[in-house]
């Protein structure tokens, strides 16, 4: 489980930019525990991934956040960048994810909404109908009862068109952010001996 820190490698940019920092003790720390992994797009441990999302969620979009991976163990500049890797491809793919669902979202939420105009026309109708029989206590129970039921019909599609698309919009955005993000791999013990000297 990836751990917070509170020390700042850009230190000059401190104010600026704020971190992110993720404190592990290997490179495969940062990979799922099965053997099921398809492509490096899909290998970035869940447990991380949800960290890394909640915590980017902290700061406004349009704040600058850069990540600093703290490993215990040594790596050549390759596998530094495979580190990089891991975590960039890992949230397009996730980014392409969310686009195709949003878009099914979309289109089955304009279904929905057909759906339920259609069916609260034919509650007025009925309600019309049953109108004319007002007279019989049940008759206008009924009615009134179709109307309540075509207005809610209509309430989730409406929820979702005015308000709910702000939610996932606003994911996207932060997974798009976790795509882009500047990302700083470092030895735990250069850290460890950088602190020591400030002290």
């Amino acid at each position: 489980m990836p751990k917070a820190k509170k020390w700042s490698f850009n230190k000059a940019n401190h104010k600026e930019v704020a971190e992110i920092n993720i404190d592990i003790k290997c490179k495969e720390d940062l990979l799922k525990d099965n053997g099921s992994i398809s492509s490096l797009q899909e290998s970035l441990n869940k447990s991380i991934e949800e960290y890394l999302f909640k915590a980017i969620k902290c700061y406004p979009v349009n704040q600058k956040v850069d990540l600093l991976v703290i490993i215990k163990d040594g790596l050549t500049q390759k596998e530094k960048e495979t580190v990089e890797k891991i975590i960039h491809y890992h949230f397009c793919y996730k980014l392409k994810e969310m686009n195709i669902f949003l878009k099914e979202q979309f289109r089955q939420w304009r279904i929905n909404l057909f759906i339920g105009i259609l069916f609260l026309i034919l509650c007025l109708i009925l309600g019309e109908i049953l109108d004319k029989f007002s007279y019989v206590r049940v008759m206008k129970m009924v009615k009134e009862s179709l109307l309540i039921i075509g207005w809610v019909a209509l309430w989730e599609p409406v929820s979702f068109i005015l308000f709910g698309w702000r939610i996932a919009r606003r994911d996207k955005q932060y997974c798009k952010k976790l795509c882009n993000i500047p990302i700083e791999v470092v030895e735990k013990q250069y850290i460890t001996q950088l602190l020591e000297i400030n002290q």
